[in-house]
Protein backbone atom coordinates (compact mmCIF):
# COMPACT_ATOMS: atom_id res chain seq x y z
CA UNK A 1 0.00 0.00 0.00
CA UNK A 2 2.92 2.82 1.10
CA UNK A 3 4.69 1.56 -2.79
CA UNK A 4 1.10 2.32 -4.33
CA UNK A 5 0.76 5.98 -2.70
CA UNK A 6 4.51 6.47 -3.22
CA UNK A 7 3.94 5.43 -7.00
CA UNK A 8 0.82 8.23 -7.47
CA UNK A 9 2.83 11.27 -6.59
CA UNK A 10 5.00 12.02 -9.21
CA UNK A 11 2.05 11.31 -11.63
CA UNK A 12 0.33 13.51 -9.12
CA UNK A 13 2.99 15.82 -9.38
CA UNK A 14 2.83 15.90 -13.58
CA UNK A 15 -0.61 16.30 -13.34
CA UNK A 16 -0.58 19.56 -11.16
CA UNK A 17 2.30 21.24 -13.01
CA UNK A 18 -0.13 20.71 -16.36
CA UNK A 19 -2.65 22.35 -14.51
CA UNK A 20 -0.99 25.35 -13.56
CA UNK A 21 -0.03 26.03 -16.99
CA UNK A 22 -3.64 25.36 -18.14
CA UNK A 23 -4.87 27.69 -15.22
CA UNK A 24 -2.38 30.42 -16.28
CA UNK A 25 -3.12 30.19 -20.18
CA UNK A 26 -7.12 30.21 -18.73
CA UNK A 27 -6.48 33.60 -17.15
CA UNK A 28 -4.94 35.12 -19.63
CA UNK A 29 -7.62 34.45 -22.10
CA UNK A 30 -10.47 35.63 -19.40
CA UNK A 31 -8.28 38.96 -19.39
CA UNK A 32 -8.97 39.30 -23.15
CA UNK A 33 -12.10 38.64 -23.20
CA UNK A 34 -13.14 41.49 -20.39
CA UNK A 35 -10.86 43.74 -22.62
CA UNK A 36 -12.49 43.33 -25.89
CA UNK A 37 -16.12 43.57 -24.40
CA UNK A 38 -14.90 46.23 -21.50
CA UNK A 39 -13.68 48.63 -25.36
CA UNK A 40 -16.87 47.62 -27.16
CA UNK A 41 -19.16 48.94 -24.37
CA UNK A 42 -17.06 51.76 -24.02
CA UNK A 43 -17.24 52.55 -27.89
CA UNK A 44 -21.30 51.35 -28.39
CA UNK A 45 -22.20 55.02 -30.26
CA UNK A 46 -19.94 54.46 -32.34
CA UNK A 47 -20.55 50.56 -32.90
CA UNK A 48 -24.08 50.86 -33.49
CA UNK A 49 -23.74 54.00 -35.53
CA UNK A 50 -21.15 52.20 -38.29
CA UNK A 51 -23.18 49.04 -37.62
CA UNK A 52 -20.35 46.77 -36.23
CA UNK A 53 -22.56 44.82 -34.08
CA UNK A 54 -22.27 41.55 -36.24
CA UNK A 55 -18.28 41.53 -36.83
CA UNK A 56 -17.37 42.76 -33.27
CA UNK A 57 -19.90 40.16 -31.78
CA UNK A 58 -18.34 37.26 -34.01
CA UNK A 59 -15.43 38.40 -32.23
CA UNK A 60 -16.04 38.14 -28.73
CA UNK A 61 -17.79 35.18 -29.53
CA UNK A 62 -14.47 33.51 -31.04
CA UNK A 63 -12.65 34.47 -27.86
CA UNK A 64 -15.13 32.98 -26.11
CA UNK A 65 -14.65 29.73 -28.12
CA UNK A 66 -10.90 29.49 -27.43
CA UNK A 67 -11.34 30.52 -23.52
CA UNK A 68 -14.59 27.27 -23.08
CA UNK A 69 -12.24 25.13 -25.35
CA UNK A 70 -9.03 25.96 -22.80
CA UNK A 71 -11.56 25.43 -19.70
CA UNK A 72 -12.79 21.82 -21.13
CA UNK A 73 -8.80 20.82 -21.20
CA UNK A 74 -8.81 22.28 -17.41
CA UNK A 75 -12.20 20.59 -16.27
CA UNK A 76 -11.35 16.93 -18.10
CA UNK A 77 -7.87 16.96 -16.56
CA UNK A 78 -9.09 18.40 -12.95
CA UNK A 79 -11.39 15.36 -12.97
CA UNK A 80 -9.11 12.40 -14.41
CA UNK A 81 -7.05 14.38 -11.10
CA UNK A 82 -10.40 13.60 -9.05
CA UNK A 83 -11.09 10.26 -10.10
CA UNK A 84 -7.28 9.36 -9.50
CA UNK A 85 -7.54 10.37 -6.10
CA UNK A 86 -10.83 9.23 -5.08
CA UNK A 87 -9.75 5.65 -6.55
CA UNK A 88 -6.51 6.01 -4.30
CA UNK A 89 -8.21 3.73 -1.34
CA UNK A 90 -9.36 1.29 -3.58
CA UNK A 91 -6.52 0.46 -5.14
CA UNK A 92 -4.38 0.51 -1.83
CA UNK A 93 -6.52 -2.22 -0.16
CA UNK A 94 -6.33 -4.21 -3.55
CA UNK A 95 -2.65 -3.65 -3.40
CA UNK A 96 -2.30 -4.04 0.02
CA UNK A 97 -4.32 -7.54 0.62
CA UNK A 98 -3.08 -8.76 -2.65
CA UNK A 99 0.62 -8.41 -1.08
CA UNK A 100 -0.57 -9.97 2.17
CA UNK A 101 -2.18 -13.03 0.65
CA UNK A 102 0.87 -13.60 -2.21
CA UNK A 103 3.16 -13.42 0.84
CA UNK A 104 1.74 -16.70 2.04
CA UNK A 105 -0.37 -14.99 4.77
CA UNK A 106 -3.75 -15.58 5.46
CA UNK A 107 -6.69 -13.41 5.41
CA UNK A 108 -9.26 -13.21 8.04
CA UNK A 109 -11.25 -10.72 10.00
CA UNK A 110 -8.95 -10.00 12.29
CA UNK A 111 -6.05 -8.32 9.95
CA UNK A 112 -9.12 -7.55 7.19
CA UNK A 113 -11.14 -5.41 9.09
CA UNK A 114 -8.45 -2.97 11.22
CA UNK A 115 -6.73 -2.51 8.30
CA UNK A 116 -10.45 -1.34 6.18
CA UNK A 117 -10.64 0.97 9.38
CA UNK A 118 -7.25 2.68 8.99
CA UNK A 119 -7.77 2.51 4.87
CA UNK A 120 -11.42 4.18 5.45
CA UNK A 121 -9.54 7.22 8.06
CA UNK A 122 -6.89 7.76 5.20
CA UNK A 123 -10.10 7.89 2.49
CA UNK A 124 -11.55 11.45 3.58
CA UNK A 125 -7.73 13.61 3.70
CA UNK A 126 -7.35 11.59 -0.66
CA UNK A 127 -10.77 12.99 -0.94
CA UNK A 128 -10.16 16.51 0.15
CA UNK A 129 -6.82 16.36 -1.18
CA UNK A 130 -8.08 17.00 -5.16
CA UNK A 131 -9.75 19.92 -3.78
CA UNK A 132 -6.99 21.42 -1.74
CA UNK A 133 -4.72 21.05 -4.80
CA UNK A 134 -6.93 23.12 -7.34
CA UNK A 135 -7.35 25.82 -4.80
CA UNK A 136 -3.26 25.77 -3.90
CA UNK A 137 -3.23 25.65 -8.13
CA UNK A 138 -5.88 28.35 -8.82
CA UNK A 139 -4.09 30.39 -5.50
CA UNK A 140 -0.40 30.08 -6.86
CA UNK A 141 -1.58 31.98 -10.48
CA UNK A 142 -3.19 34.46 -8.50
CA UNK A 143 -0.73 35.70 -6.55
CA UNK A 144 1.93 35.49 -9.53
CA UNK A 145 -0.52 38.16 -11.20
CA UNK A 146 -0.52 40.24 -8.30
CA UNK A 147 3.35 40.05 -7.97
CA UNK A 148 4.01 41.19 -11.60
CA UNK A 149 1.71 43.62 -11.33
CA UNK A 150 2.95 45.09 -7.53
CA UNK A 151 6.53 44.70 -9.46
CA UNK A 152 5.89 47.07 -12.04
CA UNK A 153 8.82 49.85 -11.70
CA UNK A 154 7.39 52.77 -10.01
CA UNK A 155 6.64 56.31 -11.75
CA UNK A 156 10.45 57.67 -12.12
CA UNK A 157 10.39 61.57 -10.86
CA UNK A 158 14.21 61.70 -10.51
CA UNK A 159 13.82 64.34 -13.55
CA UNK A 160 11.66 66.31 -11.54
CA UNK A 161 12.88 69.45 -9.40
CA UNK A 162 10.51 70.38 -7.35
CA UNK A 163 9.78 74.39 -6.98
CA UNK A 164 8.92 76.50 -4.42
CA UNK A 165 5.45 78.55 -3.62
CA UNK A 166 7.51 81.90 -4.06
CA UNK A 167 9.13 80.77 -7.40
CA UNK A 168 8.45 83.53 -10.21
CA UNK A 169 9.12 80.08 -12.54
CA UNK A 170 6.73 77.69 -11.33
CA UNK A 171 7.16 74.89 -14.23
CA UNK A 172 9.96 74.84 -16.43
CA UNK A 173 11.24 72.37 -18.86
CA UNK A 174 14.98 72.75 -19.97
CA UNK A 175 16.00 70.69 -22.98
CA UNK A 176 13.28 68.04 -22.20
CA UNK A 177 13.48 64.31 -24.12
CA UNK A 178 10.03 62.46 -23.80
CA UNK A 179 9.46 58.93 -25.28
CA UNK A 180 6.67 56.18 -24.23
CA UNK A 181 8.90 53.11 -25.70
CA UNK A 182 12.06 53.00 -27.63
CA UNK A 183 10.48 54.62 -30.48
CA UNK A 184 11.52 57.47 -31.51
CA UNK A 185 10.63 60.56 -29.28
CA UNK A 186 7.58 62.25 -28.91
CA UNK A 187 8.81 65.39 -27.68
CA UNK A 188 12.76 66.49 -28.28
CA UNK A 189 14.61 69.26 -26.89
CA UNK A 190 11.49 71.16 -25.41
CA UNK A 191 12.66 74.08 -24.01
CA UNK A 192 9.84 75.94 -22.04
CA UNK A 193 8.86 78.33 -18.74
CA UNK A 194 5.33 79.21 -17.75
CA UNK A 195 5.80 82.42 -15.57
CA UNK A 196 3.68 82.43 -12.05
CA UNK A 197 -0.21 83.29 -12.97
CA UNK A 198 -0.22 83.46 -16.53
CA UNK A 199 -2.44 81.45 -19.21
CA UNK A 200 -0.58 79.66 -21.81
CA UNK A 201 -2.25 78.11 -24.45
CA UNK A 202 -0.61 74.86 -26.64
CA UNK A 203 -1.67 74.21 -29.46
CA UNK A 204 -0.71 72.24 -32.38
CA UNK A 205 -2.27 68.88 -34.89
CA UNK A 206 -3.45 65.37 -33.42
CA UNK A 207 -0.20 63.65 -32.73
CA UNK A 208 1.97 66.53 -32.45
CA UNK A 209 3.02 66.21 -28.56
CA UNK A 210 0.23 68.38 -26.73
CA UNK A 211 -0.59 66.04 -24.19
CA UNK A 212 2.56 64.21 -23.31
CA UNK A 213 3.85 67.81 -22.44
CA UNK A 214 1.14 67.74 -19.61
CA UNK A 215 2.38 64.22 -18.98
CA UNK A 216 6.18 64.89 -18.35
CA UNK A 217 5.37 67.57 -16.29
CA UNK A 218 3.27 65.55 -14.15
CA UNK A 219 5.83 62.65 -14.08
CA UNK A 220 4.17 60.28 -16.16
CA UNK A 221 6.10 60.73 -19.25
CA UNK A 222 9.07 58.69 -19.29
CA UNK A 223 12.36 62.03 -19.83
CA UNK A 224 14.97 60.41 -21.39
CA UNK A 225 16.64 63.82 -20.97
CA UNK A 226 16.55 67.21 -19.95
CA UNK A 227 15.25 68.55 -16.72
CA UNK A 228 11.57 69.30 -15.59
CA UNK A 229 10.81 71.87 -12.53
CA UNK A 230 7.80 71.75 -11.35
CA UNK A 231 5.62 72.47 -8.15
CA UNK A 232 4.39 69.01 -5.78
CA UNK A 233 1.23 69.69 -5.88
CA UNK A 234 -1.02 70.67 -9.09
CA UNK A 235 -4.24 70.10 -10.75
CA UNK A 236 -4.58 68.16 -13.70
CA UNK A 237 -8.05 67.68 -15.89
CA UNK A 238 -7.63 64.87 -18.52
CA UNK A 239 -8.86 64.64 -21.77
CA UNK A 240 -11.84 62.12 -20.91
CA UNK A 241 -12.81 62.56 -17.62
CA UNK A 242 -12.83 60.42 -14.49
CA UNK A 243 -15.74 59.98 -12.62
CA UNK A 244 -16.44 58.39 -9.28
CA UNK A 245 -18.89 56.05 -8.50
CA UNK A 246 -20.81 58.40 -6.16
CA UNK A 247 -22.79 61.80 -6.44
CA UNK A 248 -21.71 64.89 -7.66
CA UNK A 249 -20.83 66.79 -4.81
CA UNK A 250 -18.65 63.72 -3.52
CA UNK A 251 -16.71 64.00 -7.19
CA UNK A 252 -16.32 67.92 -6.60
CA UNK A 253 -15.19 67.56 -3.21
CA UNK A 254 -12.63 64.48 -3.47
CA UNK A 255 -12.64 64.58 -0.02
CA UNK A 256 -11.75 68.24 1.06
CA UNK A 257 -13.87 69.81 3.58
CA UNK A 258 -16.92 71.55 2.16
CA UNK A 259 -16.66 75.03 2.13
CA UNK A 260 -19.99 76.30 1.02
CA UNK A 261 -19.07 80.00 -0.65
CA UNK A 262 -16.18 77.93 -2.57
CA UNK A 263 -18.20 74.66 -3.91
CA UNK A 264 -21.11 77.31 -4.68
CA UNK A 265 -18.71 79.45 -6.87
CA UNK A 266 -17.05 76.54 -8.26
CA UNK A 267 -20.28 75.17 -9.61
CA UNK A 268 -20.80 78.43 -11.16
CA UNK A 269 -18.12 78.69 -12.46
CA UNK A 270 -17.80 75.35 -13.62
CA UNK A 271 -21.77 75.97 -15.24
CA UNK A 272 -22.72 73.16 -13.26
CA UNK A 273 -25.39 75.43 -11.22
CA UNK A 274 -28.35 74.79 -13.61
CA UNK A 275 -28.21 71.20 -14.17
CA UNK A 276 -27.92 70.38 -10.51
CA UNK A 277 -31.26 72.05 -10.40
CA UNK A 278 -32.55 69.64 -12.92
CA UNK A 279 -31.44 66.65 -11.28
CA UNK A 280 -33.51 65.25 -8.84
CA UNK A 281 -31.98 64.96 -5.68
CA UNK A 282 -29.47 67.99 -6.88
CA UNK A 283 -25.30 67.58 -5.91
CA UNK A 284 -26.47 64.64 -3.73
CA UNK A 285 -27.53 62.10 -6.96
CA UNK A 286 -25.75 59.65 -7.36
CA UNK A 287 -23.58 59.89 -10.94
CA UNK A 288 -23.10 56.07 -11.34
CA UNK A 289 -20.02 53.77 -12.66
CA UNK A 290 -18.00 56.43 -14.84
CA UNK A 291 -20.28 58.82 -15.05
CA UNK A 292 -23.55 56.77 -16.88
CA UNK A 293 -25.90 59.21 -15.47
CA UNK A 294 -24.00 62.53 -17.39
CA UNK A 295 -23.62 63.64 -20.51
CA UNK A 296 -19.74 63.88 -21.84
CA UNK A 297 -19.90 68.00 -21.27
CA UNK A 298 -21.45 67.20 -18.02
CA UNK A 299 -18.62 64.55 -17.22
CA UNK A 300 -16.17 67.19 -18.48
CA UNK A 301 -17.28 70.11 -16.51
CA UNK A 302 -17.57 67.97 -13.11
CA UNK A 303 -13.83 66.99 -13.62
CA UNK A 304 -12.93 70.59 -13.84
CA UNK A 305 -14.79 71.00 -11.04
CA UNK A 306 -13.09 69.03 -8.90
CA UNK A 307 -9.65 70.16 -9.97
CA UNK A 308 -11.03 74.25 -9.15
CA UNK A 309 -12.04 73.19 -5.85
CA UNK A 310 -8.83 71.61 -4.89
CA UNK A 311 -6.95 75.22 -4.91
CA UNK A 312 -4.00 74.13 -6.64
CA UNK A 313 -0.35 76.30 -7.29
CA UNK A 314 -0.46 75.10 -11.17
CA UNK A 315 -3.28 73.66 -13.58
CA UNK A 316 -2.92 71.50 -16.60
CA UNK A 317 -6.26 71.64 -18.84
CA UNK A 318 -6.05 68.77 -21.27
CA UNK A 319 -8.74 70.00 -23.82
CA UNK A 320 -10.94 70.78 -21.22
CA UNK A 321 -13.56 72.21 -23.77
CA UNK A 322 -13.69 69.58 -26.01
CA UNK A 323 -17.10 67.95 -24.86
CA UNK A 324 -18.84 71.39 -24.42
CA UNK A 325 -20.91 73.51 -26.82
CA UNK A 326 -20.12 77.00 -27.93
CA UNK A 327 -21.96 78.77 -25.22
CA UNK A 328 -21.41 76.16 -22.06
CA UNK A 329 -17.60 76.37 -23.63
CA UNK A 330 -17.48 80.02 -23.75
CA UNK A 331 -18.89 80.90 -20.37
CA UNK A 332 -16.39 77.83 -18.61
CA UNK A 333 -13.39 79.64 -20.60
CA UNK A 334 -14.24 83.20 -19.04
CA UNK A 335 -15.71 82.33 -15.94
CA UNK A 336 -13.52 79.57 -14.61
CA UNK A 337 -10.20 79.22 -16.36
CA UNK A 338 -9.85 83.21 -16.50
CA UNK A 339 -12.19 83.68 -13.66
CA UNK A 340 -12.34 81.35 -10.79
CA UNK A 341 -8.69 80.89 -11.68
CA UNK A 342 -7.16 83.63 -12.35
CA UNK A 343 -3.70 84.53 -10.57
CA UNK A 344 -2.96 80.59 -11.02
CA UNK A 345 -0.75 79.13 -13.59
CA UNK A 346 -2.74 77.91 -16.20
CA UNK A 347 -1.26 75.27 -19.03
CA UNK A 348 -4.21 74.74 -21.49
CA UNK A 349 -3.68 72.42 -24.50
CA UNK A 350 -6.96 73.03 -26.52
CA UNK A 351 -7.95 72.69 -30.45
CA UNK A 352 -10.33 76.05 -30.43
CA UNK A 353 -8.75 78.69 -31.98
CA UNK A 354 -11.49 81.24 -31.01
CA UNK A 355 -10.06 81.14 -27.35
CA UNK A 356 -6.42 82.39 -28.50
CA UNK A 357 -7.09 85.98 -28.25
CA UNK A 358 -7.72 85.77 -24.53
CA UNK A 359 -4.81 83.99 -23.59
CA UNK A 360 -1.33 85.63 -22.53
CA UNK A 361 1.22 82.96 -24.30
CA UNK A 362 0.39 80.85 -27.38
CA UNK A 363 2.71 77.81 -27.91
CA UNK A 364 2.67 75.84 -31.25
CA UNK A 365 3.72 72.45 -31.30
CA UNK A 366 4.47 70.20 -34.48
CA UNK A 367 6.50 67.00 -34.45
CA UNK A 368 7.25 67.45 -30.96
CA UNK A 369 9.38 71.03 -31.50
CA UNK A 370 7.93 73.90 -30.84
CA UNK A 371 7.82 76.68 -33.94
Amino acid sequence: GLAVMIAVMPINAAILLHLRHLQERNMKEKDRRVKTVSEILQSMKVIKMFAWERPLSQKVAEIRAEEVERLKRYGYISSLQSIFWNSAPVTVSIATFGAYAALGNRLDMQVVLPALSVINIMSFPLFVFPLLISAVVSGRVAMNRVNEFMGLPERDTSAIEETGPDDPVPVQLEGVTVAWNSSRPVLSGVDLSFPRGSLTAIVGPVGSGKSTLLSAILGDAPCHAGRVRAPRRLAYVPQQAWIQNANVQDNVLFGAPLDHAMYKETLRACALSEDLDKFPDGDKTEIGERGVNLSGGQKQRVSLARAVYQDAEVYLLDDPMSALDSHVGAHVFHECVCGALAGKTRILVTHKTDLLPSVDRIIVLRDGAIL
